[in-house]
């Protein structure tokens, strides 16, 4: 249902784009921020987890709020068959004790098992894998927004779509397994998360 969800929504969004079936989100000009849920960051203290960013401003905390920023290098999204990939720069890293997990290379898609976010987990100096993190539900439809002129690589405008983020079953179980607790569990709420850019439809 949440795929079914999530085409649609992103139909709409695209609805007010060119003819053009593919766009793509312009690198230095896109990024992904994450506010952390309250349940989350107190979860983590309570099991002297401490969170961190892989780069300078990557995670910043104002007001007693926690916010993860990850830059897009590369994104692209074809209306044509509604199919989406945005790759981020970055990561998290937690720490308890001697244990060091980092989660970083986020990719954002739907190819397989409607939207998610992947990326991969290294524990200490042992790479895990890249395995499936966080299911995205999206809170709307995307808002999609058009310059008024155009550039020759086709029309560009700007997109934010925004979205809860949950764990999967298997980033619990990872998570569990890791700091040998049991307080993680499938769809619990990380955080809500937007996609903010500028985009090019069209660009090849």
């Amino acid at each position: 249902m949440r795929t079914n969800t999530f085409l649609l929504a992103l139909a709409l969004g695209a609805a007010s784009l060119s003819a053009k079936p593919t766009f793509e989100l312009v690198p230095g000009a896109s990024q992904t921020s994450v506010v952390l849920s309250s349940g989350f960051v107190n979860a983590l203290s309570t099991l002297r987890v401490t969170p961190g960013g892989l780069e300078s401003g990557n995670l910043a905390v104002s007001g007693g709020v926690a916010t993860a920023t990850f830059q897009i290098p590369t994104a692209r999204i074809d209306t044509s068959n509604l199919r989406l990939q945005i790759v981020h720069t970055g990561g998290l890293s937690l720490r308890a004790g001697s244990t060091f997990v980092t989660l970083s290379d986020f990719i954002i898609e739907n190819f397989a098992a409607g939207p998610r976010l992947t990326g991969l987990v290294k524990v200490n100096e042992t790479v895990v894998g890249r395995i499936p993190l966080f299911t995205l539900t999206l809170s709307g439809a995307p808002e999609v927004k058009s310059y008024d002129s155009t550039t020759d690589a086709g029309s560009a405008g700007t997109i934010s779509i925004k979205a809860r983020l949950t764990l999967t079953g298997d980033a619990a179980s990872a998570l569990n397994a890791t700091f040998g607790v049991s307080a993680f569990v499938k769809d619990f709420v990380i955080g809500e998360g937007t996609v903010s850019g500028t985009y090019l439809d069209g660009a090849q």
